[in-house]
């Protein structure tokens, strides 16, 4: 499932749904409609509920926000960010943001009426570097005004669900050593794009693997873990191994395990790939390794 981010409209990922759709993969793009965070989840769970499998979910942008909200639904499989949001419970992401060089998207931002656009200029140059301008002026005539309102997350199901980062390196809207940052604290399996804030769009195929079969592990070889309720875990006392490790695809040995009292999901993979969302084509899982909870270890294998 693919959930757009703020300034953007569904049709963005139409190069990547071509892309999954030619690997006979099922996609669900969600328009989400950027009027409230509540909103953007009500729409996020709608499309999830229609779903009849475990699902990946990817996000741009602002959409790091929702995956991130509506994440630990049972049917997630995993997390997908690409140059996105990735709050932790409760934060003010502004804030944090703060802590960072201000990109230079900010100065055409334009408030009116409780939402939030960008201005032509702006949005060429700073929000859709790196796409062609006739591409880019299409985008800009259909881009979704965000809500002035702050989206304030309830939970960060990245904490307890597998997650992918792929950081845009020119990014000119969210700026990339936020994004590293974000990324690190996740503990993501983390990959950098060379593209500006829209690489959905301008390195959707990047990675050309020779072997066919490559392009779609992320979403064929995953493992979903279903971890014991954190309300019975003390610290120091032993938890024991999930009741349910459930994998799918050809090469398996995946695996997706927490560490520590909050079950933070840490990753014992590698990835290679050639750049952009190409990488939803691209990931694969080059080893093993067994995560600890505080009371053994747990290792799960296709």
């Amino acid at each position: 499932m693919l959930v757009r981010g703020a300034y953007a409209d569904g049709s963005s990922w139409r190069k990547v749904i071509s892309l999954l759709q030619a690997a006979d993969m099922n996609v669900t793009p969600v328009q989400n409609p950027l009027s409230s965070l509540a909103d953007d989840v009500a729409a996020t769970n709608f499309a999830l509920a229609r779903q009849d499998g475990p699902t990946i979910l990817v996000a741009h942008s602002y959409g790091g926000t929702v995956i991130s909200e509506v994440g630990l639904a049972p049917n997630v499989a995993g997390l997908v960010y690409t140059a996105a949001r990735a709050p932790e419970r409760g934060e003010d992401f502004a804030a944090l943001s703060a802590q960072f060089p201000t990109p230079p998207v900010t100065r055409g931002i334009i408030t009116s009426g409780g939402f939030k656009t960008i201005g032509k200029t702006a949005f060429l140059e700073d929000f859709a570097n790196g796409v062609p301008r006739e591409e880019a002026l299409a985008l800009f005539a259909a881009q979704g005004p965000l809500s002035t309102a702050a989206p304030t997350t309830s939970v960060a199901a990245w904490q307890l669900k597998p997650s992918w980062y792929a950081v845009s390196q020119r990014d000119r809207t969210i700026h990339p050593d936020l994004q590293r940052f974000v990324a690190q604290r996740m503990g993501a399996t983390t990959i950098e794009v060379n593209s500006g804030h829209l690489a959905l769009v301008s390195h959707p195929q990047d990675d050309h693997s020779a072997d066919s079969g490559r392009r779609d592990q992320l979403l064929r070889d995953h493992h979903r873990v279903a971890l014991p309720a954190r309300s019975r875990e003390r610290p120091g006392d032993a938890v024991r191994p999930p009741r349910r490790c459930c994998a799918r695809g050809r090469t398996g040995g995946a695996q997706l395990l927490a560490s520590d009292p909050q079950h933070r999901v840490r990753h014992g993979q590698t990835a290679h790939h050639g750049g952009g969302p190409g990488f939803l084509r691209s990931v694969r899982v080059r080893k093993r390794s067994a995560g600890r909870f505080s009371g053994g270890t747990v290792t799960c294998r296709a």
